[in-house]
């Protein structure tokens, strides 16, 4: 059974449904000139944006305001305790935005679930979040912290056999040329 609720921020003008679907409310609104004109209920046609997820156009007060479809069922049917700031589709599938195949997630949590399920290349992580990653974030600070050149101990060959890496490696994180979100 199909169930809606207001859209939040658009109460009395928009409503959206447990299966995903989009409608305006029927009402009355005030042309330019002044006039009043009946607008009658109906579900929106959605659109697809550049990433594959559904968005719909919500108008308020004269500005016209882009939402994605799944993150306005998650704000009306599933409660957000923990503020987790994405919503996830369980089965991967974008274009799925019932209620039962959304949840809220952490940046790291859609990650690795986009992982697992292969819909990302983990080779495109970055960081420690790359599958092929050999060293930490921590590990990157400490090469940085105490790397001096051509010290038997800290220099380039010392921390390149201690970590296991290259020591062209080493190079490029001592001059930033990777791991630049380390700081």
């Amino acid at each position: 059974m199909e169930i809606w609720k207001n859209v939040t921020g658009f109460e009395g003008l928009y409503q959206v449904s447990n299966i995903g679907r989009v409608k305006s409310l029927g009402r009355y609104r005030e042309r330019k000139d002044g006039l009043l004109i009946k607008v009658k209920e109906k579900v929106l046609m959605v659109r697809t944006d550049s990433k594959g997820y559904e968005k719909v156009d919500l108008t308020k007060g004269g500005k016209r305001k882009t939402v994605l479809v799944h993150r306005v069922v998650a704000q009306a049917f599933i409660p957000n305790s923990n503020n987790k700031p994405q919503v996830n589709h369980k089965d991967g599938n974008k274009k799925n935005n019932k209620v039962s195949n959304l949840e809220w997630n952490t940046i790291s949590e859609n990650i690795k679930h986009a992982h697992e399920t292969g819909l990302i290349n983990s080779s495109l992580l970055k960081g420690e979040e790359n599958i092929n990653a050999k060293l930490s974030e921590m590990q990157i600070r400490y090469i940085r912290e105490n790397y001096i050149p051509k010290d038997r101990e800290f220099g380039t060959r010392a921390l390149s056999k201690q970590y296991g890496v290259s020591q062209n490696a080493i190079s490029k994180i001592v001059n930033y040329k990777t791991w630049r979100g380390v700081i």
